[in-house]
C-alpha cells in the first residue's frame, strides 16, 4: 500500500516504478540512441511499425514505445496525437511536440479556459482543435 501511494502522490516515484515513454521517431528520423537503451533492434522496430501498416520510418511524424511495449505511432499530417497533452497535473512534452505547439501555448490556452495552474488539470486532452480539460 506504501508503494502505491507513493506512486500516486509522487512523479519521482512514479517514474522510478513505471518507468516512462522513450521517443524512438521524431520528425522522421530514427533515434538510435533510445532504441538502445529500450533494447530494441532495428528489426524489431521495423515488425512494430509493419504491425502498424507503416512501411517508411520517413512517413512518421513520432512514434513513443510506451512502458508495456506498445509502439504508438503519429504519422505526418496527422494533428491528434492520441494522448493527453496534460496528465496529473504534468505538461506532456512529447504530445505538444506532436501537434507543433508549445508550452506558452497550452498555458494560454488553459488560461482561456479559467485554469490559473498546471497543477489543477487532471486530464486535458487536444482533439479536433479543442482543448477538453478535466480539473481534479
Amino acid at each position: 500500500m506504501s508503494l502505491r501511494w507513493l506512486k500516486t502522490n509522487s512523479a519521482f516515484f512514479k517514474k522510478a516504478i513505471d518507468g516512462e515513454p522513450s521517443l524512438l521517431i521524431s520528425r522522421g528520423k530514427l533515434d538510435t540512441e533510445a532504441c538502445r537503451k529500450a533494447g530494441l533492434t532495428a528489426h524489431e522496430i521495423m515488425f512494430k511499425l509493419r504491425s502498424n501498416n507503416i512501411y517508411s520510418i520517413r512517413n512518421v511524424k513520432q512514434a513513443v514505445l510506451e512502458q508495456n511495449g506498445q509502439l504508438i505511432v503519429v504519422m505526418s499530417g496527422e494533428e491528434n496525437p492520441r494522448y493527453p497533452l496534460v496528465t496529473d497535473g504534468t505538461i506532456q512534452v512529447q504530445a505538444l511536440d506532436s501537434i507543433d505547439k508549445t508550452e506558452e501555448w497550452l498555458l494560454e490556452r488553459l488560461k482561456e479556459q479559467g485554469v490559473e495552474s498546471i497543477s489543477d488539470v487532471f486530464l486535458a486532452e487536444y482533439e479536433n482543435g479543442n482543448l477538453n480539460i478535466v480539473l481534479y
